[in-house]
């Protein structure tokens, strides 16, 4: 029997990622019988003011990814005057946030975005919003960026994210499951199925290489280092970057596929999963059973997410490019190494978020708000 609880999910069409893990909370959250609803932050504030920040980000990983890993590590380091910077610039989301939680009447708001769980902090600590609210940590490591002592309970899949908080004086935490679609754990076809259906070689060691919606980190470079060592077939997930599909076409260089709603296929299809990142598609195939090799990590938190990885024993880190076609042959066979890392990645999958969202809604903080 559903609890009939509202929860106002906040995301942000930044990449894929965030709004994929804010739907299929949402969806769990109906299944249960509530009300639940997703928003994108960058829909609100000024007009235009969210696909400035759009493309901003997005040029700073691709063009200035020294300056925005700068810029990261001096938040992690000194995070207060870079949360004055943010502050300034988000006031008219924040209006308009207050505003969708008035009109949308939550018993809990939850963030799956982390500028979006910032506004939130820092309206529940100014007592003008008086709704628990939860911040969902969509990446493998916690950062200060994650964090505000306004929110109620944060969020995170790995137990060291979890104490990286607390360390900053979150108040209350909890590590639960991804946010990944049951089909990735129990709907997958077999290997076999999967290549007859894409086309491919059956009897060939085939690397799925990802780099996100936006196929940043180096794909075309990871594509070649894994063709030129002659033991693995890469097949590159290119995303939205039409161009990074062209020119993998044009050298030849593996097997280039533009976007695709079928990731679970192509996972099922393949050996071993190269990525620069520790986000959904990361947390999707730990979720299949596809053993994960991270390289070219993305700029800022991208290092910290694969050192948490790495020492979960979740997933393997290229740290050099000759590193990267021996640890794929590693996890392609059938080694001591990918039957760990796999038990691993299946104990993740326990507690779902759901619980401790609807949990805080029976048992909300003693916090005092006005």
């Amino acid at each position: 029997m559903g609890t009939d609880r509202r929860i106002l999910v906040v995301s942000a069409s930044m990449g894929a990622g965030h709004h994929a893990a804010a739907d299929e909370l949402v969806l769990r959250l109906r299944r249960r019988g509530n009300v639940a609803q997703r928003i994108d932050v960058l829909e609100l504030g000024r007009p235009g003011q969210g696909e400035r920040l759009k493309a901003t980000y997005a040029m700073l990983l691709h063009r200035l990814p020294r300056l925005y890993d700068l810029a990261l590590r001096f938040w992690a380091r000194w995070p207060a005057p870079l949360e004055a910077f943010t502050a300034r610039g988000a006031a008219a989301y924040e209006e308009s946030l207050l505003a969708e939680i008035r009109a949308f009447r939550p018993d809990v708001v939850v963030s799956v975005y982390n500028l979006a769980s910032q506004a939130l902090g820092r309206l529940r600590s100014a007592a003008v919003l008086d709704v628990p609210t939860v911040t969902y940590v969509t990446e493998p490591a916690a950062h200060p960026y994650w964090f505000h002592p306004g929110v109620d309970l944060h969020l995170a899949f790995l137990d060291t994210a979890c104490s990286a908080l607390e360390a900053w004086g979150a108040g209350r935490t909890a590590r639960v499951a991804p946010l990944v679609r049951p089909r990735f754990r129990h709907g997958a076809p077999g290997r076999a199925v999967a290549r007859q259906r894409l086309g491919l070689p059956a009897d060939a060691r085939i690397a799925l290489v990802a780099g996100g919606a936006w196929a940043v980190g180096g794909l075309d470079r990871t594509a070649e280092i894994l063709a030129g060592s002659g033991d693995v077939l890469p097949v590159v997930m290119t995303g939205s970057d039409t161009g990074l599909q062209r020119r993998l076409r044009e050298r030849g260089t593996g097997i280039a596929v533009g976007w695709t709603d079928d990731v679970l296929t192509l996972m099922a299809a393949a050996d071993v999963l190269v990525c620069n990142a520790g986000g959904l598609t990361c947390q999707e195939a730990l979720a299949i059973g596809l053993p994960v090799v991270l390289f070219h990590q993305l700029p800022g938190h991208g290092r910290p997410g694969a050192r948490a990885l790495e020492d979960a024993g979740l997933a393997a880190w290229a740290r050099r490019d000759g590193d990267l076609p021996p640890l794929v042959a590693r996890l392609c066979s059938s080694s001591p190494e990918r039957a760990a890392q796999l038990s691993r990645a299946t104990a993740l999958f326990g507690d779902d978020p759901v619980d401790a969202i609807l949990d805080l809604c029976t048992h909300p903080t003693s916090r005092s708000v006005v």
